[in-house]
């Protein structure tokens, strides 16, 4: 039994990387009109929570045994649930995403295979213009995929 799962590997990278991202507060003049920032001076605000779990894995025969009796894992999704307490910008963290997805290195040790992690979707929730009670709260989708 591995010392260490692919899932924590995966969740851990996930959660850190969200936690180190730069968020930007979104602001808005009297006629609600957003404020115009400048997202290499603007402060950067840190999530309120960050967490993560796999959410669904797709399995498939594998062909290699040739016998059908086995499979392996075709889609493998997990999510990430974001809160913020204000309204925030998620533009920077998903260019980065989109440039240069999560990678983890194979765990030999502990036989574990390298894997690229994708972000394919983000579903954002806003407050409404200037409820400074409320924050954005987004949920992050990735997909692993094997690199093998």
């Amino acid at each position: 039994m591995p010392a260490v799962t692919q899932r924590v590997r995966v969740q851990t990278l996930i959660i850190d990387t969200i936690r180190a991202a730069n968020f930007h507060e979104i602001k808005y003049n009297d006629d609600h009109t957003p404020i115009e920032i400048d997202i290499l001076t603007a402060d950067v605000v840190p999530p309120a929570s960050v967490k993560s779990n796999e959410i669904q894995s797709i399995f498939e025969p594998d062909t290699a045994y040739g016998d059908g009796w086995r499979t392996k894992r075709s889609g493998w999704t997990f999510e990430a649930l974001v809160e913020f307490d204000v309204e925030v910008t998620l533009e920077r963290f998903e260019r980065a995403m989109m440039q240069t997805p999560l990678k983890l290195a194979p765990d030999a040790a502990n036989g574990l295979e390298a894997v690229i992690i994708a972000m394919t979707q983000t579903n954002v929730s806003h407050p409404v213009t200037q409820q400074p009670e409320t924050g954005t709260q987004v949920r992050f989708v990735f997909e692993v995929i094997s690199r093998n």
